[in-house]
């Protein structure tokens, strides 16, 4: 596989309209010599991997927005009125 440069990377992430950071994607490969995995795999398609960056980002994002459930909550003074509220809140789900 050719080495991408910056300029490519950046193309490729504007025309997916990509919310991978162009420089933090080429830093990490290149800090790891252009391969993945344990055992140091070369990279086949530099392009894929910026498919996956993106799949794994929409995944953190999702988790960081996902509310907690009322029992994942440290302070539990709420009484019979939160479990109300959320047992409405899944039904709206």
């Amino acid at each position: 596989m050719k080495t991408p440069t910056l300029e490519e990377v950046t193309d490729y992430c504007l025309e997916r309209n990509s919310s991978v950071e162009p420089q933090a994607f080429l830093n990490y490969y290149e800090m790891l010599g252009w391969t993945w995995g344990k055992h140091n795999k070369p990279i086949k398609s530099w392009k894929a991997c910026v498919r996956t960056w993106e799949t794994l980002d929409k995944k953190r994002k999702a988790e960081r927005k996902a509310p907690k459930k009322i029992e994942e909550w440290t302070d539990r003074s709420w009484g019979e009125d939160a479990v109300v509220l959320e047992n409405k809140l899944l039904e709206a789900e």
